[in-house]
């Protein structure tokens, strides 16, 4: 029997697990018991070690051979390692449990109006970082690769340096990247798969400006503008003090060499440099270098070791971190009715919506491409209504649609769901009946059951997000904009966004979906920095009556209703974790703005049957 993480057990007899801090694609961190009562640290690396057929094993691999370089090592400013052990595969590291990380402390200060953490506070943690890296790179020749707000940590207002997992030994000058790094801090030469004694330095640069101003010098909200703004682009410095630009922007010199000598020689630049205006409220007043008070408060417990990467600005919370977010454009205003918008159905309800949609805009204002303001997507497990969706059907004034806006989110055979990923767990665990796989059918369909349909999105939800963001960023594109002006002849409103879901309640991927699929739009929207999100669920309704619609129907409408209700309270939190690479949600807002509820003809696929209306 393979060994249980969860709340009370004792994978390492004598430690018990407390509660789970934070958790990432490699592994999670659990606050423990240890013998004696004394509090720790635990954290799991996912894949078994006894396997040696996917990337989570080499990552444990890597992470256990780390370990042994850096078991040795002791500093006070680097987080103490009590022990590691394999249990049944699994590498567990028993480590010092902080009181925070400087993430945590980020946020705290932008509670109480400042742009970031007071330079005076800011640059003591920097020195102390240095001396760690510095320690690591001299003596040891291994440098962290992963230097980021949420590995450095606070104890007593001094910072432990945590997680060694990705450090790579230098044999000479340069070694290879081995383990994944963190796009929005790495230094330029790791996309190259290089690593050089400098890259850590490089990170901590772009670490202290984030924490000092609450804006990165690349900022980019994709892979692709990140690689392009590290390899390419200068820093964009100007939101940090003038004084410190200099050290800044040769610790941030895309060569390696050009960079200073150490960390602590980069640290002790910023320390010379006039650093009065550095610290300013939110108002716009300076406040100095005054910690206000603001200190971390030891015993207030690590509010999660994360294993992901904080944004700097725009923030949306998800399950115990935050996600990279830049800011939206300032809202721009006109007379006419014109403003971006996505409207997404899902199911055959919702495919049927979009068709009748995009026939009636063809009728009145030419093909798609005339109207690029308003964009339409369809998501649909079943193969048959996929298929149909691209056959015109004037005489039911229904358009056809073209594949870019057709996602299909098909349902796989019980195997694939059971099939442990990335983090050692398979997609249904912990919520989904394993036994009811089995219903699947030969020829996969939701057969009208809710979870099915939620599980078909899970399965698909990175596909799915990756043409919904593109779909945004085409509707939100000035271009846009001009074009549909000129074909309409109608004005703008606002360019802030606004995404309908239509979905109908009583069928299984439509009832299944509706809620996630606004929940993860609405994380995106928050990720491009919409602060309050516009989101209408168009809600399909089967009649009331039992006699003119299936049991199933209107037991999925119930449960449907239901849920938006219990979602759309104040004192409710909604959680998801969609897949092993970060795509999760935490969010306290409703679902959606608001609802509108449209009751659909009798014998219609709005209740619950195949036929056409």
């Amino acid at each position: 029997m393979s060994v249980r993480i969860e709340s009370h057990t004792e994978p390492i007899p004598g430690y018990k697990l407390l509660d789970r801090l934070g958790s990432g694609g490699f592994g999670e961190v659990w606050r423990c018991e240890a013998p004696g009562g004394i509090f720790k640290a635990v954290k799991v690396i996912f894949g078994d070690l006894r396997s040696h057929d996917n990337d989570l094993v080499r990552y444990a691999e890597q992470e256990l051979k780390a370990l042994k370089r850096v078991k040795q090592v002791r500093h006070p400013y680097l987080l103490a390692l009590d022990r590691y052990d394999i249990v049944d595969g699994r590498l567990m590291i028993v480590m010092e449990l902080a009181d925070c990380n400087l993430w945590d402390r980020f946020r705290e200060c932008r509670d109480k109006g400042h742009l970031g953490i007071p330079r005076a506070e800011l640059l003591g943690y920097m020195e102390e970082t240095a001396e760690v890296l510095d320690l690591m790179d001299g003596q040891f020749g291994l440098q962290h690769l992963d230097i980021k707000p949420q590995n450095l940590f606070l104890l007593h207002n001094h910072v432990k340096v945590a997680d060694f997992g990705q450090g790579k030994d230098l044999q000479g000058v340069m070694a290879s990247v081995t383990g994944g790094i963190t796009p929005v801090y790495a230094a330029p030469e790791t996309f190259d798969g290089i690593v050089s004694r400098f890259c850590d330095q490089y990170s901590l640069a772009c670490v202290y400006q984030e924490l000092l101003t609450g804006q990165r010098p690349f900022d980019g909200s994709s892979m692709s503008q990140l690689l392009m703004q590290h390899l390419q682009l200068p820093p964009d410095l100007a939101p940090s003090p003038p004084a410190d630009r200099p050290a800044l922007q040769r610790a941030l010199s895309k060569r390696p060499e050009d960079r200073w000598p150490t960390v602590r020689a980069f640290v002790r630049a910023l320390r010379e440099g006039d650093g009065a205006t550095a610290s300013v409220t939110r108002a716009g007043t300076s406040t100095g270098d005054s910690t206000d008070n603001l200190g971390p408060k030891p015993g207030s417990g690590l509010h999660g070791l994360s294993l992901e990467t904080p944004a700097p600005r725009g923030v949306t919370e998800t399950d115990n971190h935050a996600v990279l977010a830049t800011p939206a454009p300032p809202e721009v205003t006109g007379p006419g009715p014109l403003r971006p918008a996505l409207v997404i159905g899902v199911g055959q309800a919702g495919l049927r919506v979009v068709q009748r949609l995009r026939f009636e805009l063809t009728e009145r204002y030419g093909p798609a491409e005339f109207t690029p303001l308003l964009r339409t997507l369809v998501i649909d497990t079943d193969p048959d209504t996929l298929d149909d969706a691209a056959r015109p059907r004037p005489a039911d004034r229904l358009a056809a649609l073209p594949a870019e806006m057709v996602v299909p989110a098909k349902l796989n055979r019980a195997s694939h769901y059971l099939k442990p990923r990335r983090n050692g767990r398979n997609l249904t665990e912990g919520w989904f009946d394993p036994q009811l796989l089995y219903r699947i059918p030969r020829t996969p369909q939701t057969m009208g059951l809710r979870l099915f349909g939620r599980l078909a999105f899970m399965d698909h939800y990175r596909v799915v997000m990756a043409k919904v963001g593109a779909e945004l960023d085409a509707a939100l594109s000035p271009d846009s904009l001009h074009l549909t002006e000129q074909r309409t002849g109608l004005r703008r409103r606002t360019n802030r966004p606004r995404v309908y879901v239509v979905a109908g309640a009583g069928g299984g991927t439509g009832g299944g979906m509706l809620r996630d699929v606004a929940y993860a739009v609405r994380t995106r929207l928050k990720r491009m920095g919409y602060e309050h999100p516009e989101l209408v669920g168009v809600v399909l309704l089967p009649p009331a009556d039992a006699s003119l619609a299936p049991p199933l129907a209107l037991g999925n409408t119930y449960a449907t209703l239901t849920e938006l209700n219990h979602y759309s309270r104040p004192d409710s939190t909604f959680t998801a974790g969609y897949d092993d690479r970060g795509g999760a949600v935490k969010e306290k807002d409703a679902p959606f703005t608001r609802v509108v509820l449209v009751p659909g003809p009798v014998g219609s696929i709005f209740s619950g049957t195949r036929t056409t209306p």
